[in-house]
């Protein structure tokens, strides 16, 4: 990878005037003529020592060390593409912007306000026209190229809504120097408010929001989020971004002052310059006004108002050309209404604390720019950035509560407000005087939205507090309802609120609350004197849903009783948490029972041990079924993570199931105790464990134990080195869990297969194992499972020739093993082990170290297709295109689009890195190796290529 010029830099931004026009009138030849503009521009920058940082579709985005050298490329790029000889006789005319900063250098790319800053003043510009910024013209005008001259062409206010920026425009005596008024908000009627600070982290919701206006059938599109979310500066933003296709203008209107209906026509009149007539009514005269109008409003803050709705129906039913953004915290329930619900920005992920990567991500990149704003020379280092990044991480990506948190920059350190998130409503105040009210503490921000509940819906909002991770609705049900209360009502008027968030993951609803929004409800909760009988209403109903997870063990009700629990496992920790406060060892053991066996099943092993490990002294008086249950839960968790004491706990749970009768148990305690004998090497003891607990299942008559059984003596048979024996052992039990549709107990079967193959030297089969294996752990969210595929791929890629992704992927797997406190024990251990060795025998020390740290830092999404890119490259062709997977043609149809890496990455909601990985993978897999290439293929396929914007 080259390296870039740090410092002060000259970025500049090129693309193609009406290149969405240009491609549906070239058809087949857009491809080749986008390969050869690619190639002009290229080939420019580098006359004057520019470097290509990407060149996608029709963008291009070059560095230069010197700022007339940027200015002088820019001139020969314009000359170069006048020059030439396009098909059908076209002409291609490129816009050019100059932006001249000190960004960060990041993985081959720049990251900061600078380069966002250079592509706002490029869209700012004609086709065949070079805007530069002040910045760059200070500069300029120092050492200007021959024949180079700028004119002022004044203050601009770019779309970002922020504070006029100056603009100038290269001239030179063989280009064109008379162009139409800039593509700035000056060009254009409005009454858009100026922003003191810039618009970051919402591409994605930009250009949803403009598709959606374009649509015939929106004519209102209601933009609707808990208070502080952002609601209000994203509808802005939108119309800035849509003025040009609103001949006469944008117009804001603000309602959050407005509390009686009839003072929205006034309102809406004065935006507007309307004037009232004497004897007419003022919406007769409105509708008058933007009857023959394209015009477009942003109506904020309407739910203050709600019933003024009926003027909003009114006036869009009465001007066919006119349409509305809405904010709200509802929706309105209009025709031609579409709802935007938005969420809060992406927050830090767990590698968040490397400075190059917290760069990129929005909230970040949002308290960096307000801590700025407050203290100019505020800088991301390494003292601060984990800080920075736990601070949006804990306020969840509300931006209102980030800006808040930034505010206190002036007087705290990042690591100062980090500590003192713990008291968060607190600490976020004193926004800005000009503010309003409700925006200038989070703390009035969300209680404005509680004040306008009525009663009944206050009580379920507080009550819903106790909820920690989300929540179904039998949940609700079962700890909020009063007599005679609809619960389901309340939920979902709390939802068009926006107070509450509904997903449904796999088509079960949950319901989620903000974090930030939860504390608010707790105190309420606390106020109300109902703190305590709520939460033992939510610690019965949490043990009641761990019992019956825990019965459903090994039955067909498992996976679905499992998964609840899993989705359910923050509320079990808290319900956990306070029984501990209570004294209350009979419900702790309860809950613990069920918590313990999730994290087993997702692979959260050191949590689990230290959870059970705090309940387990405290029950020696309890019923033996009960102690059993902790105890066979405990034992389980200490062999995962490699401790003999497992052999204890198994050996005396095993013995109060056997006094209590219960042959279910009996028979997973005895499966439990041959895993820990086998991790010793005691391989005997192991099989004759297994054969009993075989024995138990087959007299029960419970397939899915049998399953288990015979996979578990197949595990014995290859630790003893019968192969044969341990494979069709493993067959049996695959095709027994097939038939079952038991997903999980497929997935260990099928990694064990693969491990068996791959002793046999059949690394194609074993290859075609572990990646079905890693579907379904992937689909489980086992991330242990995920670990053990990753370094079963890592022994093939280094069995075909490939250390160095070996490497990766193998340091990937013990970095997701490390996160998770799940070690390698027994014979994995081995098998990794040999793994590790042959990477050092294949690579140079300073290589492997090299890969090594290189796939500690890969993500999870990355690592998997890192792992997965075994096959060489292939000439593309049609049959190649119907081979791939809809992911990947997902993929190839946004690479052939023209769209960056930061746009796919949005598109599929993945990292950019992710993102990086994909578009390479599909290279590799096409045998292609540039986006123009791919475009050209996308176009011979026939897929079906939306035209870029």
């Amino acid at each position: 990878m080259p390296v870039l010029p740090a410092g002060t830099v000259t970025f500049l931004f090129t693309d193609i005037e009406g290149s969405t026009r240009l491609l549906q009138r070239l058809g087949d030849q857009y491809a080749g003529v986008l390969s050869r503009y690619q190639a002009l521009l290229v080939s420019s920058a580098a006359q004057y020592g520019g470097q290509r940082i990407d060149t996608v579709g029709d963008a291009g985005f070059f560095v230069f060390s010197r700022v007339s050298d940027a200015a002088a490329a820019a001139v020969a790029m314009q000359q170069a593409l006048a020059e030439q000889r396009w098909p059908a006789g076209e002409v291609l005319r490129a816009r050019i912007g100059i932006h001249t900063g000190q960004p960060i250098a990041s993985e081959g790319t720049y990251v900061g306000l600078d380069v966002h800053r250079a592509a706002r003043i490029c869209a700012a510009a004609h086709g065949g026209q070079i805007l530069v910024s002040d910045a760059t013209r200070v500069i300029l005008e120092q050492a200007l190229p021959q024949g180079v001259a700028l004119r002022d062409l004044g203050q601009h206010r770019l779309k970002d809504l922020q504070r006029p920026e100056a603009l100038f425009q290269i001239l030179h005596p063989r280009l064109p120097d008379t162009f139409p008024p800039l593509r700035t908000l000056d060009a254009h009627k409005h009454n858009l408010p100026a922003q003191p600070t810039l618009f970051v982290g919402r591409a994605e919701e930009i250009r949803t929001a403009i598709a959606l206006l374009r649509q015939d059938d929106v004519r209102l599109l209601t933009i609707t989020g808990p208070g502080g979310v952002g609601k209000t500066r994203l509808a802005l933003q939108t119309a800035a971004e849509m003025i040009e296709e609103y001949h006469d203008g944008a117009f804001f209107v603000t309602l959050a002052h407005v509390s009686d209906p009839a003072s929205v026509v006034q309102a809406l009149a004065q935006a507007l310059g309307v004037a009232e007539t004497p004897g007419r009514p003022l919406i007769a005269s409105l509708e008058e006004y933007l009857k023959a109008r394209q015009t477009l409003l942003v109506l904020d803050n309407l739910e203050q108002v709600m019933e003024a709705t009926r003027h909003v129906r009114a006036v869009l039913e009465a001007c066919p050309d006119l349409k509305v953004i809405a904010t709200s915290r509802e929706r309105l329930r209009l025709q031609w209404e579409r709802e935007f619900p938005l969420a809060p920005l992406p927050v830090p992920g767990g590698s968040g604390a490397e400075i190059t990567g917290l760069l990129r991500n929005p909230a970040v990149v949002l308290f960096v720019d307000r801590c700025r704003f407050a203290q100019p020379d505020f800088a991301l280092t390494a003292d601060n950035a984990a800080s920075v990044a736990e601070i949006c991480a804990r306020l969840e990506g509300l931006p209102l509560a980030i800006e808040l948190a930034a505010a206190r920059i002036k007087i705290l350190t990042p690591q100062e407000i980090a500590l003192r998130l713990r008291d968060q409503f607190r600490l976020l105040t004193s926004g800005p005087r000009d503010a309003p009210h409700r925006h200038q503490s989070l703390h009035a921000a969300i209680s404005w939205s509680y004040e306008l509940l009525p009663p009944e819906e206050q009580r379920l909002f507080r009550r819903l507090a106790v909820f920690r991770g989300g929540l179904a609705l039998d949940s609700a049900e079962a700890v909020c309802a009063e007599a005679g209360s609809d619960v389901l009502d309340g939920l979902a008027s709390l939802v068009d609120k926006s107070l509450l968030r509904r997903v449904a993951p796999r088509g079960v609803t949950r319901i989620f609350m903000l974090e930030t929004i939860r504390e608010f409800g707790w105190e309420r909760l606390l106020a109300a004197g109902e703190l305590e009988q709520v939460r033992l209403r939510h610690a019965v109903h949490m043990a009641r849903l761990s019992d019956l997870a825990e019965a459903a063990l090994i039955t067909p009700g498992e996976e679905a009783g499992m998964e609840r629990l899993w989705h359910d496992s923050e509320n079990v920790r808290a319900a956990l948490d306070w029984s501990f406060q209570q004294g209350d060892v009979p419900m702790a053991a309860r809950l613990g029972i069920g918590l313990g066996w999730v994290l087993y099943l997702h692979g959260y092993l050191t949590e689990g041990r230290s959870r059970l490990e705090e309940i387990l002294p405290r029950t020696a008086g309890l019923a033996g079924i009960l102690r059993a249950g902790l105890l066979l839960t405990s034992g389980i968790l200490a062999w995962s993570v490699g401790d003999v004491q497992a052999i204890t706990y198994l050996e005396e749970s095993l013995a109060l199931w056997e006094a209590q009768g219960d042959r279910r148990h009996v028979a997973m305690t005895q499966a439990f105790l041959g895993h820990a004998a086998r991790s010793l090497g005691r391989g005997a003891e192991a099989a004759r464990r297994y054969q009993a607990a075989l024995e138990i299942w087959r007299a029960t008559g419970n397939e899915r134990g049998v399953a288990w059984a015979l996979f578990d003596l197949g595990l014995a048979a290859r630790d003893r080195g019968a192969g044969d024996e341990a494979l069709a052992l493993h067959e049996q039990s695959l095709a027994v869990f097939r038939r079952v549709g038991y997903r999980w107990g497929m997935a260990w079967a099928i990694l064990n297969l693969g491990l068996l193959a791959h002793q046999r030297g059949d690394h194609e089969q074993a290859r075609a194992h572990f990646v079905e294996s890693l579907e379904l752990y992937r689909a489980r969210d086992d991330r242990r499972g995920v670990a053990q595929c990753l370094e079963g791929l890592a022994a093939i890629l280094l069995s075909t020739r490939r250390p160095d992704t070996a490497a990766r992927v193998l340091s990937a797997a013990d970095a997701l093993r490390t996160g998770l406190g799940a070690p390698l024990v027994g014979a994995d251990r081995g098998t990794h082990d040999r793994t590790l060795e042959g990477l050092r025998a294949s690579l140079k020390p300073e290589e492997f170290e090299a890969h090594w740290r290189e796939g500690r830092m890969l993500e999870l999404e990355a690592a998997i297709q890192t792992a997965l890119e075994t096959a060489p490259r292939a000439p593309a062709s049609r049959e190649t295109g119907s081979r791939l997977t809809p992911r990947e043609r997902e993929v190839a149809v946004l690479i052939a689009r023209g769209l960056t890496n930061r746009d796919i990455a949005a598109q599929l909601r993945v990292s950019e890195r992710t993102a990086i990985t994909h578009v390479e993978h599909i290279m590799n897999k096409l045998g292609l190796h540039s986006r123009a290439q791919i475009a050209a293929w996308a176009v011979r396929s026939g897929l079906d290529l939306p035209a870029p914007s």
